[in-house]
């Protein structure tokens, strides 16, 4: 069982869309990521582990005060949302100290 993320890298990002959910094995891999893209992003090609389109090994960079939605079960079908209300089960913030931090929405 994985779960799903819907990444927002901050404010030099524009906000995911449906097409944008990627999935992760466990939460503690979707966090890994997420430190990665802020931590290397402007030096290393980050993976973007779409679930409706092709994966994405891009550079990241200004990423700052990022944030994730994530669910438990997929959220979306062929890019756009599922009958259901897309909030997610859990959010993701980065504290001013740069650690991450899950809460539940």
């Amino acid at each position: 069982m994985g779960i799903y993320i819907l990444w927002h890298g901050g404010s030099s990002y524009s906000h995911g869309e449906a097409r944008d959910v990627e999935t992760f094995p466990t939460l503690d891999d979707a966090k890994d990521a997420m430190s990665s893209r802020q931590e290397s992003g402007y030096w290393q090609k980050q993976d973007f582990r779409y679930v409706n389109r092709d994966w994405e090994c891009v550079f990241t960079p200004n990423v700052e005060g990022d944030s994730a939605w994530f669910w438990f079960d997929n959220p979306t079908a062929d890019g756009d949302w599922v009958n259901r209300d897309p909030y997610p089960d859990l959010v993701i913030d980065r504290a001013e100290d740069g650690t991450l931090q899950v809460d539940t929405a």
